[in-house]
């Protein structure tokens, strides 16, 4: 779910290298013609560069009304990014908290790169994606990229898989891409 965004308020600044932001949305009174939702949506950010040199952290976490009382969606989201030298490894945990009897998600995210050198940049990542529904299998994607640059020429590939996609099983998917491009 998705918080509307008319007639929300919002607040966003940075204070002693913590990032706040905080929004918050009035109920639209469902049952009213023309309303959609019934209850207040808010959620809040924290983010933080400053704990530890490369260090970069953050959490949120969202409360969405839902067009009836109690139908809404809670999520959370917390995220660390580690960079050091020409490495960086991000891992990001996020659970999706839904109304509606086993229909809760959770994801798990990795990923990392290596600038190998100042021409030739590489990366990889992983999501796995857990259904709370017993029907469901895990959703697994894993995704390679690099990127080349030598004097005005860019070669770029990346080739991304998912097995499982929504968590039906055997719906699996994969996409291969090379792209050359030339600055004049």
């Amino acid at each position: 779910a998705t918080m509307s965004t008319t007639n929300t308020l919002g607040y966003s600044n940075t204070f002693a290298g913590m990032g706040i932001s905080v929004a918050y949305n009035k109920d639209s009174g469902a049952g009213l013609a023309g309303s959609a939702t019934e209850g207040s949506s808010k959620s809040y950010a924290l983010t933080s560069g400053d704990l530890m040199d490369g260090l970069e952290v953050g959490y949120a976490h969202a409360d969405v009304s839902g067009t009836t009382t109690n139908n809404g969606t809670d999520s959370d989201t917390v995220y660390a990014k580690y960079t050091a030298g020409a490495v960086t490894f991000g891992a990001q945990l996020t659970q999706i908290d839904k109304s509606a009897v086993n229909s809760d998600q959770d994801r798990t995210h990795f990923a990392a790169s290596v600038a190998v050198n100042e021409n030739l940049s590489v990366s990889i990542g992983q999501s796995v994606v857990e259904f709370e529904a017993t029907g469901k299998d895990d959703q697994e994607n894993v995704g390679l990229s690099f990127s080349y640059t030598m004097g005005s020429m860019t070669i770029v590939g990346n080739s991304q898989t998912e097995d499982n996609s929504g968590g039906t099983q055997g719906t699996d998917d994969s996409v291969t891409e090379l792209s050359v491009a030339f600055a004049f």
